[in-house]
């Protein structure tokens, strides 16, 4: 059992919209050293209104959406080959409401469900040995480097005859690494991945597919006490066209 029980509070969007990936989910901290054996319990919320760009193959103009979406979250920090590691289950719960002109008619939607589960598995391959709670407090910051692989799956709501969803029917992977740099009260976070998407077969009577999505981060972080820190962080994304 672990020796401590923290609370973390988890800053995540949720991905409404099959074929639309964009999910702006900023993730500090990923690659730092942790003591092992640990349980970390969470609850998130996310808030998200404006307007949706869709793809040429979505026949939709002049989108809008209100997301509201809390999450649960859990994580466990344990010792891989030497090395902190950790895994960490993300279940959200959303409310999407969407209006749009469909083939020129003025559509709307309101649902509520479960979104997809998310599983990833993180390994800190540099930097990061394996230390106790009590130990680990004594430890100087070092430079961190490692990798992680995520898993969606597709256990969210969905229907099949509609564009606006909690869930999106279909899976994907997401590999991923990066490494921090500790400076003073500082640390300076960067990170690059790619989202795989499986087909969704069932998307309005047809298949619907998608290019990988890559994306980088970065975050500096600042930390306020031992226990508390702010961040400012920015994402880019690029690929990931749908047909």
């Amino acid at each position: 059992m672990s020796r401590v029980l923290c609370l973390l509070v988890v800053i995540v969007a949720v991905i409404v919209l099959p074929g639309h990936a964009d999910a702006q989910d900023l993730d500090p901290r990923r690659y730092v050293n942790l003591p092992i054996d640990q349980n970390f319990f969470g609850l998130a919320y996310a808030y998200s209104k404006g307007d949706v760009n869709f793809s040429p193959s979505v026949p939709l103009t002049d989108a809008s959406i209100t997301v509201n979406s809390p999450a649960a979250f859990y994580a466990r920090t344990f010792a891989l080959a030497g090395n902190s590691s950790s895994f960490d289950a993300l279940l959200p719960y959303g409310c999407a409401e969407g209006s749009a002109l469909l083939n020129g008619q003025r559509a709307s939607r309101d649902v509520c469900g479960l979104g997809d589960l998310k599983l990833r598995l993180s390994y800190n391959f540099f930097g990061a040995k394996v230390f106790s709670l009590r130990e680990f407090v004594k430890q100087p910051r070092t430079i961190v480097a490692g990798a992680s692989v995520q898993l969606s799956v597709p256990v969210g709501q969905y229907d099949d005859d509609k564009i606006l969803n909690i869930g999106t029917n279909r899976w994907y992977i997401r590999p991923e690494a990066g490494f921090s740099l500790p400076w003073r009260k500082w640390s300076f976070e960067f990170a690059s991945g790619v989202r795989i998407f499986s087909d969704n077969d069932d998307f309005l009577g047809s298949t619907l597919k998608q290019d990988p999505l890559w994306n980088v981060q970065a975050h500096a972080i600042y930390d306020l006490t031992r226990h508390q820190w702010v961040s400012i962080d920015g994402n880019y994304f690029f690929g990931g066209n749908t047909y």
